[in-house]
């Protein structure tokens, strides 16, 4: 029970005290008024409340469980908020890192192609493609002899001396 509560039943008990002097007389007027602050007996007991102090007494406690449950819904609530984003923020950068891993493998393996020195970028790998098509293309149609060596590199193994002839020794014997 409040403290305004108890004030305001006191209140009212003093008030009837003064009505009560009134009817009786001159005599009564000098009855001694009791001290707010030296209230020895409890005089606001469970009786002694009237019905609307009780109704107002159950409203209140209602009114500070519907709080209660509110700001705990709401406190439940920011924390299923904070760990959804720190998931989201956790998935984000497992992704960073997969990327500047997979980019940083590339990188090796064009440096270590580049050190080799068989390192070819987009189009001189297109260029070479179109050109092993022609080729392919230009054998099937017999215009180039087919060897068995891939490594030739414009240099044919025939022997020339095969040839040319000397005609000249051929013609004396």
């Amino acid at each position: 029970m409040s403290t305004k509560e108890k004030e305001l039943i006191e209140e009212s008990d003093d008030e009837n005290e003064i009505e009560d002097s009134n009817v009786v007389g001159k005599k009564d007027n000098k009855k001694k008024k009791k001290k707010k602050g030296k209230n020895t007996t409890n005089t606001t007991n469970s009786s002694t409340i009237s019905a609307a102090g009780k109704a107002i007494l159950l409203r209140k406690q209602q009114q500070a469980e519907e709080e209660a449950r509110l700001k705990a819904l709401q406190e439940e609530e920011e924390r299923r908020i904070k760990e959804e984003q720190e998931k989201e923020e956790a998935r984000l950068k497992a992704i960073q890192d997969e990327k500047e891993r997979k980019a940083a493998a590339k990188a090796l393996k064009i440096e270590q192609q580049k050190a080799s020195g068989t390192y070819m970028t987009k189009s001189e790998k297109e260029k070479q493609k179109k050109m092993q098509l022609r080729l392919d293309q230009m054998k099937a149609a017999g215009l180039v002899p087919i060897s068995n060596n891939n490594n030739n590199n414009g240099n044919n193994n025939v022997n020339q001396s095969s040839m040319y002839k000397n005609n000249k020794k051929n013609k004396k014997n």
